[in-house]
């Protein structure tokens, strides 16, 4: 089994203290964000890769940014309402980390070792990412993996 990424990490944890500020229970939490019963004691306890759909949901129940999920960084705690889904920030934001850096796509899904079409395929929204993902082209842009979904 391979070790859970350092945002995985920091998403469990996180995911941990805004639950339970918000006073839910994880079978709560589970059921208010659509997810099966044990998703969030599941995540809690073993920190699994998790799709970047998922944040998005238990964000919006605990009613902040999916930043605030994945980062060590302060955020405010209030979900800024009126954005574009996660995947669709993503891929804004990993269009323009990359055109800043003068990265092609083949370039840094290479770098982040992942398929070659990867960054093609997350930039046109026709794959989800996971936290996993997001921690491999984070560390390629040398850029922390929360600026990904700003």
């Amino acid at each position: 089994m391979t070790s859970p990424s350092k945002t995985r990490d920091v998403f469990a944890q996180n995911l941990k203290n805004l639950r339970i500020e918000a006073e839910l229970s994880q079978e709560r939490l589970s059921k208010l964000a659509g997810l099966g019963r044990n998703v969030v004691g599941r995540i809690e306890r073993d920190a699994p890769n998790v799709r970047l759909d998922t944040v998005a949901k238990l964000a919006a129940v605990l009613k902040v940014d999916e930043c605030v999920l994945v980062s060590t960084r302060p955020f405010g705690n209030t979900k800024q309402e009126d954005r574009p889904p996660v995947g669709d920030r993503v891929a804004a934001n990993l269009k323009s980390l990359r055109g800043r850096r003068r990265v092609s796509q083949e370039q840094l899904s290479e770098a982040a070792s992942l398929a070659r079409n990867a960054i093609y395929k997350l930039e046109s929204l026709q794959f989800q990412a996971t936290l996993n993902t997001l921690d491999a082209i984070a560390e390629a842009l040398d850029a922390p993996a929360w600026m990904l979904l700003a």
